[in-house]
Parts: C-alpha cells; structure tokens; sequence
C-alpha cells in the first residue's frame, strides 16, 4: 500500500536522498511500501519527538519519501523562498491535498491564510484516491497521518485527528454567520463570550448554542471552525477579492453587527456541555462568572442577565 507521503513525493518530484539505499520496506513512519529506505537508527535526530504517531512500529527503517519530505531543506512545489531567505516554506507548514488520477497525483497546497483552497477542495467531488492533510499549528509533519481515501470513504487528517468528513457543510455556514454577526472564534470555540458579547448578540448567542453546543469538542467542530471565516464584502480568504467559495455565496442567516436578535422565549442557560459549568472565564476583559437564568413565560421588556 502507497502512504500519503509517497504520493506527496511522487508529485513534489520525486527528489533522492543520497542516505538511502536500494531497501525495500514497510516504512516506520508513514506504513508505507517503499523500494528505498534507511536504517531508522541512522536518520532519528536528537529533535524527533513523534515517536508515539509513527504507523509500523515493527519496522526498522524510513522509507525514501520520509527522509525527503520532512527535511526542512526540501522544495514545496510553488512555494519559493522569499526574498533574502534561502528555503522556502517547510512542508509542515502547508495543508498538503492529493488527489490520484489515473495513477498520477495532483497536489495542492494551502497556507492557514488560504482557507478557501481547502474548503473547495474538500466539497469538491473525487474522481480517484485522495488524501487530505490539513495542518493547523505548522509545528508538526501530518502528510504521514493521513489516510488515503478509496471510493465512499471520506476521512481527513486535521493536526493530529482523523475524523469523517460529512457530507454537510451547514455547520461551517452555521459559524460563519456568527462570526459574520459579532462573535469571536475564541467564544465559538469554548462556549464562553465576554460580557459584552452577551449584551449586543444575545440572540445570535443562544441560536448558535441551542443548534450547535452538543457539537462542540468534536473533531468536525474543530475542524470546521479552523475553515469558517467572517464573511467581509463577499470576500473569500483566498487572496482575491474576486475569488469565489461555494460556501460563500449565502445570506446571512443572522442579525448584522449591533443588531442582536429579541427572544421571544425563556432565556435558556448555555453552556459548553450539559453538565454545570461553574465559574465561566469570558475570553476578554475581566474574568467575571456569567450564568443565563432561565425564567418563566415572556422576558419583561428591558430584561437584564444577571451576573454572579
């Protein structure tokens, strides 16, 4: 079986590495086949510390492809070094997605900043095997992660977690509307808003959280928060203005900025889980407990949350 990283090598080039010999072997990094490799012993640095992710613990040596895309002196196709550097980006640094058509890998990469690139690649339909590794911090090497995906399957490499790409995306729409609206990715991401975020999009608030807070420390939810940007003049993040995103293109499904939505429904208490919170930290300002009440029938008009 070919890994993620042999076929990310196939279409970087398919550069040697004089430290390799004539070795078959079932790679200790990725758990690929591979017809060159090295002695484990013999490329382990005193800075690996992946030790606990590698793919065939039985195998002795690193497979041709291994030694390649993680020295940090390799080419990433289309990435140059910029001027006055002499490498350009390290293939950690990128999201790497390889598509294989009639045996012939198509590569595309994308930075943190092209988050567009990914999500179309991602929606887009797959005509042959296809891997995705999409990295978030640029501090880890998640091409060997990957799982190659075959007809029907659908599994992506974020960081370090595979997780099963839904066929959904409403979830993405669902926080870019809230970003759009006002919220922070910091208060979308744990549950807890400032103080002040309460009191402008209360409404926006409690829809986003009784749709999507059971959904919260998954994997998808992660995921789809790293790809979901505030909508700004139909603009994508992809470099271009004129750029365009099937995710993009929708109305906003929430109140403008300043313009929180008035319930009509008993304040209901929010929360990152059902089970109680206890002293919640907002992520700005002051650290102040703020617990929602929940009241009977219709809010009074001028209704206050009250804070603990």
């Amino acid at each position: 079986m070919r890994s993620a990283t042999y076929w990310t090598w196939i279409a970087s080039g398919s550069a040697r590495n004089d430290e390799c010999s004539d070795t078959p072997c079932v790679c200790w990094v990725c758990g690929g086949e591979a017809q060159r490799s090295i002695d484990k012993t013999k490329w382990l640095g005193a800075s690996y510390t992946s030790q606990n992710r590698v793919k065939s613990w039985q195998s002795t040596r690193v497979c041709e492809p291994c030694v390649v895309i993680h020295s940090r002196t390799s080419e990433v196709p289309g990435r140059p070094p910029k001027e006055g550097k002499k490498f350009g980006g390290n293939w950690r640094n990128y999201s790497v997605l390889v598509e294989i058509i009639e045996g012939k890998p198509l590569l595309v990469t994308a930075t943190k900043g092209e988050k567009g690139i990914i999500r179309e690649w991602l929606q887009r339909a797959k005509r042959g095997p296809w891997f995705a590794a999409i990295a978030e911090s640029g501090q880890k090497h998640v091409i060997p992660l990957a799982p190659m995906n075959e007809a029907g399957q659908r599994i992506v490499q974020f960081e370090e977690q595979a997780l099963n790409l839904p066929e959904s995306w409403e979830l993405v729409q669902a926080i870019e509307d809230a970003l759009t609206a006002g919220l922070s990715k910091e208060g979308i991401e744990t549950g807890q808003y400032t103080v002040r975020q309460y009191q402008q999009f209360e409404g926006v608030i409690e829809h986003f959280e009784s749709d999507w807070a059971q959904e919260r420390g998954s994997p998808w939810f992660d995921l789809a928060l790293f790809l979901a940007q505030k909508r700004e003049d139909n603009a994508t993040d992809t470099g271009s203005k004129k750029a365009s995103n099937p995710v993009d293109n929708r109305s906003t499904a929430v109140p403008a900025k300043g313009n929180a939505t008035k319930r009509n429904t008993p304040i209901r208490t929010l929360g990152t889980t059902t089970k109680q919170t206890g002293n919640r930290k907002p992520d700005g300002g002051k650290a102040r407990p703020l617990v929602l009440h929940s009241t009977a029938g219709s809010d009074p008009p001028g209704g206050q949350l009250e804070l603990l």
